[in-house]
């Protein structure tokens, strides 16, 4: 149960410190998932809020405040197209105690069904120790939102 609440928390944490590539101003296409996205990620614990940014060259990059002296979250990855209105996105996010030693990650892959301004997506993460041990894994879903038609990477 532990590992499942640190699970949870990874994910939403990853969702928060997306980068954005787009240049000011440029507007992406409804059936491109360029922008910045807000919404909640479920696990088998809850639901997490969480903040992204997808850019037109696949970079993806989790919206928060940088570590700082008593820890945090960073997280980046790779988004690209699978077809008409999907794609699929890898994260790694990365979090760190006191001294902004690392505390742990954790690794997710989603599919992603685009409609509009919104998707929905499934998939699966794992969680991981400072020295890169598993510590359990489990499904994840998603509920995005666009908010912007830039992403703030």
């Amino acid at each position: 149960m532990r590992t499942r609440a640190r699970l949870a928390a990874g994910i939403m944490g990853v969702a928060l410190l997306v980068p954005s590539a787009a240049p000011a101003g440029a507007a992406a296409p409804d059936d491109k998932p360029v922008g910045t996205w807000s919404g909640t990620v479920s696990t088998g614990d809850g639901q997490i809020a969480v903040k992204m940014g997808l850019t037109g060259n696949g970079k993806l990059c989790l919206i928060a405040p940088p570590p700082g002296p008593n820890g945090g979250t960073e997280g980046s990855g790779t988004w690209k197209s699978t077809g008409k209105n999907k794609f699929r996105f890898q994260l790694t996010e990365r979090y760190y105690g006191p001294g902004k030693k690392l505390t742990g990650s954790l690794r997710a892959t989603h599919n992603a069904n685009q409609r509009g301004s919104k998707f929905t997506s499934t998939g699966t993460a794992t969680f991981y120790d400072a020295s890169g041990h598993e510590l359990g894994s489990g499904d994840v879903a998603s509920d995005m939102k666009r908010t912007s038609n830039s992403a703030n990477c």
